[in-house]
C-alpha cells in the first residue's frame, strides 16, 4: 500500500508525516493488502486566522471501490486522526455490506450438494 501525502499551505514534517502514515495503516488494518493507493491532502482553509480550518481529506482505492473522507482539525494531526478514524469506520461500512451472508452461502452448500465419493 502506498501512502502519498500532499499539502497545500501546511508544512509535513517528518513527525506529521509519521503520524499520517500510522493513522492511516492503523485504520485500514487487514485490508492494507487489498488498497492499493491511499492520497492524503491536508490545506489550511483559512489561512493565519487560525481556528479550526486544517482540512484533510483522504481517497483509498479498495477492492475497485473509491472510498473518499475529509475531516477538519485545529492543527494537521488533529485533522489526520479524525480523516483516518472516518476511514475506518467507511472501510468496515462497505467491507460488511458485501461480505456473503451465511443464508446465501447455505444455498451455495445445498446447490453444489456434499461432495461425491470418486470411489463406486
Amino acid at each position: 500500500m502506498n501512502i502519498e501525502i500532499r499539502a497545500t499551505n501546511v508544512e509535513v514534517t517528518t513527525a506529521l508525516e509519521e503520524h499520517i502514515t500510522r493513522k492511516i495503516r492503523g485504520a485500514v488494518g487487514a485490508e492494507r493488502d487489498h488498497l492499493d493507493r491511499v492520497l492524503v491532502r491536508i490545506c489550511d482553509v483559512n489561512g493565519p486566522k487560525g481556528g479550526r480550518d486544517i482540512h484533510c481529506h483522504v481517497v483509498a482505492r479498495l477492492r475497485g471501490r473509491t472510498l473518499v473522507v475529509h475531516d477538519l482539525g485545529g492543527d494537521a494531526f488533529e485533522a489526520a486522526a479524525n480523516a483516518a478514524a472516518r476511514l475506518s469506520e467507511l472501510m468496515v461500512s462497505v467491507i460488511e455490506r458485501h461480505r456473503p451472508s451465511r443464508s446465501s452461502l447455505r444455498y451455495v452448500t445445498s446447490v453444489i450438494g456434499p461432495p461425491r465419493s470418486s470411489v463406486r
